[in-house]
């Protein structure tokens, strides 16, 4: 009983430290709360940006303002998953900069454009995974990752027959058929379009290129 009475003011700090800095961050636009890591998550344009957990408000972390936070020693937050700690990127906004409303929008500020940011570019490492281009399969894509080339413009960048000769030095059994499926990924048509011409210039190609790693 006690635990729940706890539990139950904890809640309502929360929701109280919610519509507290909902109304400092106004200029931000309109901020709303969604249940995440046991607390509550504050988005604005859909982006999470801060968290609120036992009525305590977490900013997040980035690149510019990580250096700040640390220099400031503000705690991190802490979140149990299965019973194992594990440290998050949001850092809890101590009791001076509560009360400093303008250095609080300011930080605010930097958090929400850099979760902005960041999910921009997990937004195109999806749009440019491996996989989705023409005769590349999951098993390919792993393949290509153990050899470096992580995502579909570092495979363009070292080109066909680079990258299968890359590919060979993980796994030696391969034959000229993902060479082939390597050539038109890159290009953006389906391995069957190739036709022996285009097929023995590859070959070619890559033969000069393993005699002149191997002089």
């Amino acid at each position: 009983m006690n635990n729940m009475s706890a539990d139950n003011g904890m809640r309502e700090l929360s929701k109280q430290r919610i519509l507290d800095a909902s109304e400092k961050l106004s200029s931000l636009g309109y901020v709303k709360s969604r249940s995440q890591f046991g607390g509550y998550g504050l988005c604005c344009e859909e982006t999470m940006f801060a968290l609120v957990s036992d009525g305590e408000l977490y900013l997040r972390s980035n690149k510019k303002l990580e250096p700040y936070f640390k220099r400031e020693e503000m705690e991190r937050f802490v979140y149990e998953k299965r019973g194992a700690p594990v440290p998050m990127e949001y850092y809890r906004v101590n009791d001076v900069l509560w009360e400093n409303d303008g250095e609080l929008l300011l930080l605010a500020e930097g958090a929400l454009s850099g979760a902005k940011e960041d999910k921009k570019q997990d937004r195109v490492k999806r749009d440019n995974r491996l996989k989705d281009l023409p005769n590349l399969t999951i098993s390919i894509e792993r393949l290509l990752w153990r050899a470096g080339i992580r995502d579909a413009e570092s495979l363009k960048e070292c080109g066909a027959i680079i990258a299968y000769l890359k590919l060979l030095e993980v796994n030696s059994s391969l034959d000229t058929r993902v060479l082939f499926a390597l050539a038109g990924a890159i290009e953006g048509y389906h391995v069957a379009t190739l036709n022996d011409v285009q097929k023995s210039e590859l070959i070619e190609l890559w033969k000069k290129h393993a005699d002149i790693q191997l002089n």
